[in-house]
């Protein structure tokens, strides 16, 4: 059957239609909350972009072969406009023929993440071998309390925050990696740092107490070897202070791993001050309060020290960009806490320095508008049409109550939902000044809406939730849009660091992988339940990887993040109407 002309544009509808609200939410598998990508998609049955009147398909006679007795989600779906307009897109026809298709389309969560970078999958989909045991890698890692992104948030927020110090540790890997394995051990002592000193210029002396702690502190306590004589007074105030003797009890085989590398603490505490700056108390305490995470990237050294540059390149570029609000400690604590275990959303954000910016200005405004990603990307797509809203919010929730404005027609669900929701609107009430600075950002805000996957990465609502938590912080950040991407890009840097850090657990041949497909596994990691269920399905794969150039393209649509998200998609996939009706458009 012929389809009328329909096209996916930017602008105004000119039809208004009564919407099926689905709820289908992709949650992210990663431990503590941490935010991944291709966590939130639009819904309610439209496409955040204008679609033309058009007239409706009518499917063939609905049989058993399609759905179950009663059930109308396949038929209701082949009603929306984001599937008629995928009827008629080239790369989606051509890969909804492809043999595989229906299996890809029973994994719809992994496909959307997929779809977000399909270069970082193309070559990856080709091996469904390695595709599994990256996969299955993904998961024991999202697992693991020591990998999750809330522990690298805390990791990298307790380098930010004592960069000096870290920036001194990345100079020396091989000691800055037996650190991290025991940083309680060198928190105790190094409250005494000439008896850390003395200890670290001869190790190999000190290995004979990893069997016999309690020696240590006798010999302490009398300063009776002649590498304690040097120090004699803080060996003995050392040796008194039962707390600390505590900790070297519980870690005495840090005293052996000191001594397999001597040499390189030998050095360590020949350069006096990178040695004081890296082993001050403050920063050795950060790291035993994130003890677990600083212990599993230790098995790098040389990541482990890439990790804290890229901390210390944060903190500057946070200092700079908040010179003139002298940002406090807390705060930068907090800023780094949140970037880094969110990091792949606040990527995405990165790219569109100018929306980043103004969201991360008025963090509360957003977070409440994310809520509601339908209207806030149709919002998005013309903001200037909003500006008249700063001076009389009223009038906004009564404009979204019967979605009387042409730019709200397409997401009416969605604004009557926002209209009805009280505490959102005293939100964007309490900050109405906001439409205003959103409108002098339309052109960023469109181009971030015309991208689907970036926006419902970028704008999901446990990220917008995090900065509105932090909002001074964020502020004070937001004053140099440039600077704020760049502090994302170092976040995102350690976190890639810390990922390959934690894969080092595996053996070498799925280290390997993980360093061969970086961006394939970060993506993984934000589902890993999703991926572990692709893995299972060859054929699934084979059709990504033929179709790689056409997924590519259809990333860009806001229709056909919309349509893979309806939860009646994978059902669809598998009906004859549904390709029949494909395979008839033009």
């Amino acid at each position: 059957m012929a389809f009328p002309p329909i096209t996916e544009n930017v602008g105004q509808s000119r039809v208004s239609r009564k919407a099926i609200l689905l709820t289908g939410v992709i949650a992210l598998a990663v431990a503590a909350g941490a935010v991944g990508i291709a966590q939130r998609f639009p819904i309610d049955g439209t496409t955040a972009g204008t679609i033309a009147p058009a007239q409706r398909y009518i499917a063939p006679q609905v049989g058993d072969a399609d759905i179950t007795l009663g059930d109308t989600s396949v038929p209701r779906l082949m009603q929306t406009d984001a599937f008629e307009v995928m009827a008629r897109n080239p790369s989606f026809r051509s890969l909804a023929a492809d043999p595989g298709f229906s299996a890809l389309a029973q994994n719809s969560q992994a496909m959307a993440i997929m779809a977000a970078n399909p270069k970082a999958f193309a070559q990856l989909a080709k091996s469904p071998e390695a595709f599994a045991r990256l996969a299955a890698h993904a998961q024991a890692i999202a697992n693991d309390a020591g990998a999750s992104a809330q522990a690298q948030g805390e990791m990298f927020a307790a380098m930010a925050t004592n960069a000096k110090a870290f920036e001194a540790f990345s100079g020396n890997a091989a000691a800055f990696s037996d650190v991290a394995a025991s940083p309680a051990f060198f928190a105790a002592i190094s409250r005494y740092p000439q008896a850390m000193n003395a200890i670290a210029l001869n190790a190999e002396a000190f290995k004979q107490f990893a069997r016999n702690p309690a020696a240590f502190q006798k010999a302490a306590a009398e300063a009776n070897m002649p590498e304690m004589r040097s120090a004699a007074s803080s060996f003995r105030s050392l040796a008194r202070d039962s707390a600390a003797m505590t900790q070297v009890t519980n870690n005495a085989d840090a005293f052996a791993r000191m001594a397999a590398r001597s040499v390189a603490f030998a050095s360590f505490a020949r350069n006096t001050a990178a040695f004081n700056a890296a082993l001050n108390s403050q920063a050795l305490d950060a790291m035993a309060r994130s003890a677990a995470a600083f212990r599993a990237a230790a098995a790098r050294p040389e990541a482990l020290a890439s990790m804290a540059r890229s901390a210390s390149a944060f903190s500057s570029q946070l200092r700079a960009s908040s010179a003139a609000n002298a940002v406090s400690m807390a705060s930068e604590a907090q800023v780094a806490k949140a970037i880094a275990a969110n990091s792949a959303a606040f990527s995405a954000m990165a790219a569109n320095p100018a929306a980043f910016a103004e969201m991360a200005s008025h963090a509360a405004f957003y977070s409440a508008l994310s809520r509601y990603p339908e209207a806030l990307n149709a919002m998005s797509l013309d903001a200037s049409a909003f500006a008249s809203f700063a001076k009389n919010p009223a009038a906004f929730q009564k404009a979204a109550a019967e979605a009387s404005m042409p730019q709200m027609r397409s997401a009416a669900n969605s604004f009557q939902a926002l209209a009805r929701d009280s505490a959102a609107i005293a939100t964007l009430s309490a900050d109405a000044s906001a439409f205003s600075s959103f409108a002098r950002q339309a052109v960023a805000f469109n181009a971030l809406a015309r991208n689907a996957a970036a926006m419902r990465l970028a704008t999901n609502a446990q990220t917008m939730d995090v900065m509105a938590r932090n909002a001074a912080a964020f502020r004070s950040a937001a004053a140099d849009a440039a600077s704020l991407s760049a502090m994302v890009r170092s976040a995102d840097a350690f976190s890639s660091q810390a990922r390959s850090a934690a894969a080092m657990s595996a053996n070498a041949q799925v280290a390997a992988m993980v360093a061969a497909s970086p961006q394939a596994f970060a993506m993984m990691q934000s589902n890993p339940q999703a991926f572990s269920q692709l893995a299972r399905q060859p054929q699934a794969l084979a059709t990504f990887a033929r179709n790689a150039s056409a997924v590519s393209q259809l990333a860009q649509s806001q229709a056909f993040a919309s349509l893979i998200a309806n939860p009646a998609f994978a059902a669809a996939a598998q009906s004859p109407s549904f390709a029949e009706a494909i395979s008839g458009a033009r």
